[in-house]
This record gives structure tokens, sequence and C-alpha cells, in this order.
């Protein structure tokens, strides 16, 4: 391997690295908290991706965002190389409930997923999707986004 290709790697290398480091919470898609309405609840992102214990395996990136459309809340996002394979979007109630199974989405040819959730008259609900672990890769998950009134 020349001197030149191994400075351009390790050159990339730092300049992924600054970008992740710049980027904010990983896995979310940086955006102000919504304000609540009465026709339409908010939503803000209550943790990031990585704020989950290191695994030995490396873990698939998810970025995840919640939207308003049609008059629904949905949580949907994009897998890193995981088309026509199984999403399980979680929620809990409190941040110290154990996670429960909403709803298990399939996604799609470009490994994107959407499932519609929905936010309490009075208190809050939080929510994240998960991916098993296959090919490789560990159990990874989005980050968690909280909505309410």
């Amino acid at each position: 391997m020349s001197m030149t290709h191994t400075l351009s790697r390790a050159l990339g290398a730092a300049a992924l690295a600054a970008t992740l480091a710049t980027t904010g919470s990983a896995g979310a898609a940086e955006r102000p908290p919504a304000s609540p309405t009465h026709d339409a609840p908010a939503y803000r992102l209550a943790q990031g991706a990585g704020g989950f214990p290191p695994s030995i395996a490396p873990t698939r990136s998810i970025t995840s965002e919640v939207v308003w459309r049609d008059g629904r809340l949905y949580l949907r996002g994009d897998v890193e190389s995981y088309f026509g394979r199984q999403v399980v979007v979680q929620r809990r109630r409190c941040e110290t409930c154990r996670w429960r199974a909403h709803e298990t989405v399939r996604t799609g040819r470009k490994g994107r997923f959407r499932s519609a959730i929905w936010a309490p008259e009075s208190g809050s609900r939080f929510w994240r999707a998960k991916v098993a672990a296959s090919n490789g890769y560990g159990r990874s998950y989005s980050a968690t986004w909280e909505t309410y009134y």
C-alpha cells in the first residue's frame, strides 16, 4: 500500500469522525421541538441513539423522525443496509417504564419504514425503533422520541 493511499484513508476517517461529532444526536433528524396546538400534538427528541451501552458487534444506523401528516403522527425512518426486513416500533409510558412492542413493520426497498403513533391526552409517550441482530450487526435502536399534548 502506497504512502499516498494510506494518508488518504487516514484523512478520510478523520473527516468522517469530525462530521459525526458535529451533527448532534446520532440517528435523529435535527429539528426544533414542535409546539402543541389544539388539533396537533407535539413531539421532541428525548434521547439520541448514542445513549445505549456499546456492544461488541457494530450496530446499524437508524435515522428516525416524528412527522404530522394527514391528521396523524408517524414515526418514520431509514435503516442502513436493511431492506425487506422487520423493524419493531416500541413505546413506553415513562422514562423508567419498560419498552413494549407497538407494531412490527417491514422496510421498503430503500430501508425505510413508517408506523402510526399517537400522543396521549395527558402525560406523554416515548417511541423508538428496534432492529434485531443479523448478518454481523448487533441489535440496533433509533433515537427516542416523546409525544405529548
